[in-house]
């Protein structure tokens, strides 16, 4: 398994935070306040907060307080339960969730290592829309990290990544470009018109 090709690691508390509060949802209070607590370094009482809203089922708050137990901002780093939180707020259908806990299943990290588990919750968020988790499952499939490597989907994804946007272009466009050369006109012309045709489900 080549690990190393995977773009990104665990999003961090400062990427969750400017997730959450770029969402157009209306904040409950004690949210607003946890924003804020983190947002001058006061996370303890961040962690308190987020706690009190992720107790409650809010999976934006899960999300952001599983960061913080992955990181150790507020609390001491405990990988098992920054996963156990993050995994809950997968489990309502969070997109960045999601992400994060196929990037643990994949790391062995909070969880026991499973690329079946890693690729699954990576599926999920890829197909909301986010491009890291459609760079991750074009990466998988070429590597053939769940079975043998498969070129066609890995371009596939691949396609769909780059018109969404990923943080690394430039390896991407190097996979493709690659890719391209391994495949036939008719697999490269299927691949294109699929993904031409691709749309994210609604978050």
């Amino acid at each position: 398994m080549n690990a190393q090709r995977i773009i990104c690691m665990a999003l961090g508390v400062s990427v969750l935070l400017a997730a959450v509060t770029a969402a157009p949802l209306i904040c409950p209070a004690s949210m607003a306040e946890a924003v804020a607590a983190a947002e001058q370094g006061d996370f303890a009482t961040a962690v308190a907060l987020y706690t009190e809203e992720a107790e409650q089922g809010n999976a934006d708050a899960m999300i952001v307080l599983g960061a913080m137990y992955l990181e150790g901002f507020g609390v001491e780093a405990n990988a098992t339960t920054g996963g156990e939180w993050l995994l809950l707020a997968a489990e309502q259908g969070h997109y960045l969730a999601q992400y994060n806990v196929g990037y643990l299943y994949l790391m062995g990290l909070g969880f026991e290592q499973d690329l079946d588990e890693a690729f699954n919750w990576f599926r999920l968020s890829a197909e909301q829309g986010f491009g890291i988790a459609q760079q991750n499952l074009a990466i998988m499939y070429d590597e053939g990290m769940i079975g043998s490597p498969n070129p066609s989907l890995a371009y596939f994804w691949g396609l769909i990544a780059r018109d969404t946007g990923v943080s690394e272009p430039e390896g991407l466009e190097m996979m493709l470009d690659r890719l391209e050369e391994e495949l036939t006109e008719e697999q490269r012309t299927l691949a294109q018109d699929l993904a031409a045709e691709w749309e994210p489900v609604s978050r």
